[in-house]
């Protein structure tokens, strides 16, 4: 238990997309089928590996805020099959999320993003 103030941001195209105070963007599923896996690909980059999802957190995707890659980022596009083996996608415009997480952090008093420096993995193709 703690006094900590949560705080979140819900996307006007879909109300299900929720940004939150821990730096996490949610795509709620409850009620719609839950999450068996997903994967999800910023910007331009690679998409990730699939990612399963356990049968207790199966409600949402949810994607962390690493090193501000959402924030400076402009699309998060994600792919996925919910537990009733129906596919999903959603292309998420992220204009102005680093503003409006910025707006929250300052209401809701959040520190910064955290940056970690940790280096890139290295590519598995060989030249």
């Amino acid at each position: 238990m703690t006094d900590k103030r949560i705080c979140r941001l819900t996307y006007a195209k879909n109300p299900f997309v929720r940004y939150s105070s821990a730096d996490f963007l949610f795509i709620n599923y409850y009620g719609r089928g839950g999450v068996s896996a997903y994967r999800y690909r910023i910007d331009d980059n690679p998409a990730g590996e699939f990612q399963l999802t356990k049968s207790y957190d199966n409600d949402e995707v949810s994607v962390y805020n690493y090193n501000s890659q959402l924030s400076e980022a402009t699309r998060l596009i994600v792919q996925g099959m919910t537990v009733l083996r129906k596919g999903f996608e959603h292309d998420i415009d992220l204009t102005g999320l680093k503003q409006a997480r910025a707006q929250m952090a300052e209401e809701c008093g959040l520190d910064p993003i955290p940056t970690f420096n940790i280096p890139p993995r290295p590519s598995s193709l060989s030249q």
